[in-house]
């Protein structure tokens, strides 16, 4: 029986919902969904987002609601996919959790970790699914990557670099994604190393175990953000209360080390690692590249990651993870919330993973505001918060 989906949150990255997702989905033959239900507080984004359904779908339209209270009242879904922005993750997911619907979050998982941690107890208490909506972690290169950890083929993590202090399309100083709201704390939590950051520890946890310890710098390098016309005028200007750039050395629990950069502004050109990612384990590493992910071993020995999966994975855990051939990781990371609401089961990228990512974003905040190192542990359990209090005040999460 198919399961009945709405959408709450209906900007920029629903489109990428329904395009690179649900419409990949149905094309696949995994269409065991429909779409019933679409919702905004700008109605008419939310009408506009219904009609896109329909073009890319070609289904019924569905039913377009302006309040998300009375969408998870109306009966009309079993499941929501929440593409709002992060303030209202926690809001959306609550009340639909308490009614007992499956909620998928869009990245960063929460305003905050006491947020985040909410909405894991609530998923808990209630037996309702919670899902992140990570694609990055259902993605081909980063499934191989793991499966080459997995497998030893290099040896244990020892040394991990990732990262770089300037994403391209936003340098210098675009107001990021063109949205404003990004810039300001109390409706984005924080900036690069919340919002960029939560892919990359993703990315970072997958491959190298979870993060034990952090210790960072972060830096709001520009007063303010803009955005520009075709001639370059400015035709708006954005002060900003977040970081623009973070840099990290981590503590993994089985003893590997790491250092990391994030970050979307600053002046000149933008700096990173060389290939983005780079593991040393124990015999051999990893090394993202243009030609794709290498391994390296010390007789010289070279192989293409993906090269190396297609010969010798077990073709089970080829299907497994990318079923039907689908390797878009919009469409994955919601095939498997909706197997996981179908079948009353947790999912790979349950909540828990979520608040784990955004964890070491804000580890590495109040980090760098007590200039030391910080446990994921203080973080988690909200012994270390100062940096995040307020934004809890605000949103009413403070005892």
């Amino acid at each position: 029986m198919s399961v009945r989906v709405g959408i709450v949150g209906c900007g920029g990255i629903s489109h990428a919902h329904v395009h690179r997702g649900y419409r990949t989905l149905r094309e696949k033959g995994l269409g065991d969904f429909v779409l019933r239900a679409v919702c905004d507080v700008d109605v008419r984004r939310a009408e506009a987002l219904a009609d896109y359904i329909v073009s890319e779908l070609g289904c019924d339209r569905p039913r377009v609601f302006a309040d998300p209270a009375a969408l998870v009242a109306s009966g009309e879904v079993e499941a929501v996919d929440c593409c709002t922005a992060v303030f209202a993750h926690h809001t959306v997911a609550l009340a639909a959790l308490e009614a007992g619907l499956g909620v998928t979050v869009e990245k960063p998982f929460a305003v905050t970790v006491r947020a985040g941690r909410l909405m894991v107890e609530t998923a808990a208490r209630t037996g309702a699914v919670l899902a992140i909506s990570e694609n990055v972690h259902f993605e081909p290169r980063q499934r191989i990557a793991s499966w080459v950890m997995e497998q030893g083929r290099i040896g244990t993590p020892e040394v991990i670099v990732m990262g770089g202090t300037g994403a391209d399309v936003w340098f210098p100083d675009k107001i990021v994604a063109e949205t404003p709201w990004r810039h300001q704390r109390l409706l984005a939590g924080a900036g690069a190393v919340l919002d960029l950051g939560s892919h990359s520890f993703d990315t970072l946890r997958t491959l190298g175990g979870e993060v034990a310890q952090v210790s960072a710098l972060t830096r709001q390098l520009l007063p303010e953000r803009v955005r520009r016309g075709h001639e370059g005028q400015v035709l708006e200007r954005v002060p900003s209360e977040v970081d623009d750039v973070a840099l990290l050395l981590l503590t993994f629990a089985n003893g590997a080390i790491g250092m990391f950069g994030t970050g979307w502004g600053g002046h000149g050109r933008p700096t990173g690692f060389v290939g983005g990612l780079g593991i040393q384990g124990s015999t051999g590493s990893l090394q993202h590249t243009p030609k794709g992910q290498v391994l390296t071993w010390d007789d010289g020995r070279t192989e293409i990651a993906a090269e190396l999966f297609e010969r010798e994975a077990d073709p089970a855990l080829r299907e497994g993870w990318f079923p039907q051939g689908v390797t878009e990781g919009f469409a994955l990371e919601l095939h498997f919330f909706l197997r996981a609401v179908a079948n009353r089961t947790q999912p790979e990228n349950d909540g828990l993973q979520g608040l784990r990512n955004i964890a070491v974003s804000y580890a590495a905040i109040e980090a760098s505001l007590l200039g030391r190192a910080v446990t994921l542990e203080e973080i988690l359990e909200s012994r270390i918060s100062a940096y995040q209090d307020p934004l809890d005040r605000h949103w009413g999460l403070l005892p």
